[in-house]
């Protein structure tokens, strides 16, 4: 990583190159661009609300995982709210609910 730093004229004595602080930078680059998202976001009056579930493979480990993906629409408006897991086992339709109705209150579009 060194080298290809070098090679854009970065000066790694300068340069943290650590996998871990370059984890940390991404996950604090990727909350700051969510906050920014949710804080810009404007919406028409009337929105229409979708949602898809898939089992998709977990990024962590082996194992696959349910996550539902979850939008609104409207007339000049398209934003995609979260791609969180549901829980599994019995009541997955209560969780799904749960979680959407989270996402709404999150991006200020349910009170």
């Amino acid at each position: 990583m060194s080298a290809a730093a070098q090679s854009y004229g970065v000066d790694v004595n300068d340069t943290r190159l650590s996998v871990s602080t370059t984890r940390r930078r991404r996950g604090k680059h990727r909350e700051d661009v969510a906050k920014r998202l949710k804080s810009d976001f404007k919406h028409d009056d009337v929105l229409v609300l979708h949602w898809d579930g898939k089992i998709v493979p977990a990024l962590t480990g082996k194992e696959h995982v349910d996550r539902e993906a979850v939008l609104v629409t409207g007339k000049s408006t398209s934003q995609l709210l979260g791609v969180p897991t549901v829980p599994g086992g019995r009541g997955a339709g209560k969780a799904i609910a749960d979680i959407i109705v989270r996402l709404l209150i999150d991006w200020l579009i349910l009170a």
